[in-house]
């Protein structure tokens, strides 16, 4: 598969998995941006009851568009960084296959150059989440330009060091469904 196949489908894979759990992003983003929101005694589920009851599913979904965005945008970029990356590793060293250190090296690289694309629809997203009114995407982007634009970085730098985490993740993932699925044809065979 292709860089921009692999990463359309790792987009589009994780923007509808968002969209599933996104009333629950809705609540986790308000809790972290929000001092007043509490959950007290409430509990997390009565909050997003109350979410609900008080803004209703509809609109809270208006607000997905933003998300979608960033998470779309991030996932793109990663997914098509790593795989061309893994591609041109390939090239260099005239190589079939990539070992798992190469390919740990290649995935953190990959989530570096892509916390310049990532960073700043995140803040959007994060913008226009925590609203309690409706802010779209264009009023959120206008209001952090107003800061100017290294402000669509502030706390940006946090990132670089969490860019392990797909690296990880993509290198384990593979690694097991190589391992399963030779078991499983093994067994099949």
């Amino acid at each position: 598969m292709n860089a921009a196949a692999e990463a359309t489908a790792g987009a589009v894979a994780e923007i509808v998995g968002t969209a599933a759990v996104f009333p629950l992003d809705v609540v986790k983003v308000r809790l972290q941006a929000d001092k007043a929101v509490r959950i007290g005694s409430l509990g997390s589920v009565a909050l997003v009851l109350r979410l609900f009851a008080e803004e209703g599913l509809r609109k809270i979904y208006e607000k997905f568009p933003a998300k979608a965005i960033a998470i779309g945008v991030s996932r793109f970029t990663y997914y098509f960084l790593y795989s061309a990356l893994q591609t041109r590793y390939k090239a260099f060293f005239k190589l079939t296959r990539i070992g798992i250190f190469p390919k740990l090296v290649l995935g953190y690289l990959s989530g570096i150059i892509n916390t310049a694309f990532n960073v700043p629809c995140e803040k959007i997203a994060v913008r226009v989440m925590s609203s309690k009114k409706q802010l779209s995407v264009m009023d959120a982007v206008s209001q952090v330009c107003e800061k100017g634009l290294l402000s669509f970085y502030d706390g940006g730098f946090a990132t670089f060091y969490t860019s392990m985490n797909p690296a990880l993740s993509n290198t384990i993932f593979d690694r097991l469904k190589k391992i399963l699925l030779k078991e499983i044809l093994f067994h099949i065979v």
